[in-house]
């Protein structure tokens, strides 16, 4: 309700919170939505992120944004060229989304568009960054569609992280060769910078920057996760899981932000360090990639191992594996540096 988010705030306000990202579902289905907006502003928080379809986004709307002070980085959901109106079960979705990115950039916000990639839209996903390009949006951020429950009737044909991984890259080397400028993400894969002909790959660290006492996930150690029922999460890919497998981390509703910061699972779980999943996992401890990689995400080390936080990723391993080399290779090919150092490899040995 509208006086919970308002607790909510209140509280985080006392924590010393100043960055708020707001998620969805939709947000702006709130009825209190705009009441919320202001109630951030007050407070003087700085709203990075505003994650929505744009569905319902209206002018009016963002000249309130801009009259309270708020400049969020609108991230907006756009499945494919074509296909977006059967991903949301309703028509005319894409029309709207396509007019509202459009409407973005022509006021001055960023729009960062997140695309899902599965089996059924992979043929247009080069198509729709491209469109996103020339929409005016700021990035492009694909995503693996996950394996996660969904509705009765809803199942969409995930691409396994290999299948994956293959689209990535031929992707990633056949949008650096349009000339777009527009930054893409390939998620868990690679970034491109074309404007600056660099990319980024997903270290969890540079290898001379390594040390023990580095938190697990530097993401999760610097944010709190509140989702629709008040549990607090250390990421929101892990809740399903998590809640599939009766694991509660603290709900709000039970106990004081404060008190959860301070004294609870969820402290134990975020505060986790790389020094102690290397002493718990010998197989992470022994990997010639620990430095960068640190084990991975925890998201999918839960996801395939029965909930287990210090297990190793495998989506990591095969990156490290059997993509880096090829990846790396690829954008030397065309001219790219890379923002990662990689004088710890043998890059032909790589290939």
């Amino acid at each position: 309700s509208k006086d919970e988010i308002f607790d909510i705030l209140a509280q985080l306000d006392e924590c010393g919170v100043h960055r708020i990202e707001i998620t969805g579902g939709e947000p702006m289905l709130h009825p209190a939505f705009m009441d919320i907006m202001r109630e951030i502003a007050a407070r003087h928080f700085h709203l990075s992120e505003l994650i929505t379809t744009a569905h319902y986004l209206k002018p009016e709307a963002l000249d309130e944004f801009q009259r309270l002070g708020l400049d969020p980085m609108f991230k907006v959901s756009y499945d494919g060229v074509g296909f977006h109106d059967e991903f949301r079960g309703v028509p005319g979705a894409e029309e709207r989304v396509v007019s509202n990115i459009r409407l973005l950039a022509s006021r001055g916000f960023r729009a960062y568009v997140h695309t899902n990639v599965n089996e059924w839209n992979r043929g247009v996903l080069l198509e729709t960054i491209l469109k996103n390009a020339r929409l005016g949006a700021s990035y492009t951020k694909v995503l693996r569609t996950f394996e996660v429950a969904r509705p009765a009737g809803h199942k969409l044909p995930v691409l396994d992280m290999e299948a994956y991984f293959d689209l990535a890259l031929d992707t990633l080397e056949a949008y650096i060769q349009t000339g777009e400028t527009m930054p893409l993400q390939l998620w868990h894969f690679a970034s491109a910078h074309p404007a600056s002909k660099r990319y980024t790959l997903p270290f969890a660290v540079e290898h001379d920057k390594y040390r023990d006492s580095l938190p697990l996930c530097r993401v999760i150690r610097g944010a709190v996760q509140i989702d629709y029922e008040g549990n607090l999460w250390p990421c929101m890919y892990m809740s399903g899981e998590c809640k599939k497998r009766g694991v509660s981390f603290g709900n709000i509703r039970e106990k004081r932000i404060a008190g959860i910061l301070r004294d609870s699972d969820y402290l134990n779980v975020t505060c986790r360090t790389a020094g102690e999943l290397k002493m718990a996992n010998a197989k992470c401890a022994a990997c010639r990639f620990w430095r960068v990689c640190a084990g991975g995400c925890r998201s999918f080390a839960m996801l395939y191992s029965d909930t287990d936080y210090l297990a190793h990723d495998p989506t990591k391993c095969l990156f490290f594996n059997k993509y880096l080399g090829k990846t790396a290779s690829m954008f030397a090919k065309h001219g790219y540096e890379c923002g990662n150092d990689l004088s710890f490899l043998d890059l032909k040995e790589e290939n």
